[in-house]
Parts: C-alpha cells; sequence; structure tokens
C-alpha cells in the first residue's frame, strides 16, 4: 500500500504536496496511489512543456523549489478530481480547483516568459543557483590583461 503521505518526490511534486492541496486526495484517488502518480508524472511534463522556452536544455536546478511543486501538485490534483466530480457530486470543488490549476499554468507560463521568477535562496556564501553556469574570465594570449 503507498503512502499518500510520502514527501518524495514523482516528477516535480510528492504525494504528499498533494495531499496539501487537497486532504480528501486518498479517497478522491479511491486508495490508488498509480492514480496520482500517473497525474503527477501528467501535471509535471506540462509543467515541462511550459518551462521548457525557458530552460531548454532541462531543468537547470538540482531538486524543484516548493513554488514548482505546489503548482505541479493543483495541476496534478485537478487531474485526478476531474476524473471523479461528476460521479461523486464534487462539480463545485472541480471548478475552483480547474481554476487554481490555470491560475498555476498561468503563473509558469509567467515564468518561463520572464515576467515571474521563482523563490530560490541564495547560498550564504554568497554564491548563487547561476553561479555554477558562468564561466571564468578568459585569460592568456586571447584574454584580457
Amino acid at each position: 500500500m503507498a503512502d499518500f503521505m510520502s514527501d518524495t518526490l514523482i516528477g516535480w511534486a510528492s504525494m504528499l504536496d498533494c495531499n496539501n492541496t487537497i486532504d480528501d486526495i486518498q479517497v478522491i484517488c479511491g486508495n490508488d496511489a498509480k492514480k496520482l502518480e500517473n497525474a503527477i508524472n501528467a501535471a509535471t511534463g506540462r509543467a515541462m512543456s511550459i518551462l521548457r522556452s525557458r530552460w531548454p536544455d532541462g531543468w537547470p536546478f538540482n531538486t524543484p523549489p516548493q513554488e514548482l511543486r505546489d503548482a505541479v501538485a493543483i495541476m496534478a490534483c485537478y487531474i485526478v478530481a476531474r476524473s471523479k466530480a461528476w460521479a461523486g457530486g464534487l462539480a463545485d470543488a472541480l471548478e475552483v480547483l480547474r481554476r487554481e490549476s490555470l491560475d498555476q499554468e498561468k503563473y509558469l507560463r509567467d515564468i518561463a516568459s520572464g515576467k515571474a521568477h521563482f523563490d530560490i535562496p541564495t547560498p550564504s556564501d554568497g554564491a548563487s543557483p547561476a553561479s555554477a553556469y558562468i564561466s571564468p574570465a578568459p585569460s592568456g594570449e586571447f584574454g584580457f590583461s
């Protein structure tokens, strides 16, 4: 039996991230963790496709920031909930979740276009996540003196 409280990343979110989005996600999934895993993978794929224009060579950071995890979790919960909503009478809740999911996609498009930015903390030693990608200044025969 899968642990719906696990914080292990599946794509760019965890089951715990989804559980924090909707308390009853386990019930909505019918206690089937595979449904939630598939939804997280689908939502991660959607987020990757949106962010690909900003980072065409792949995700440049080790782990996704919490903002991205939350966005993927909301999108994954919507994917799972929309398959159960009409059968379970959750139409009103589904509409709210649909709007939140669309808002997260808009936020990710703003990240991709540079209008918004993830809140990624800078290490206390002054290095930044981007500093790993900065080449040293040229030196020698063709460098600056």
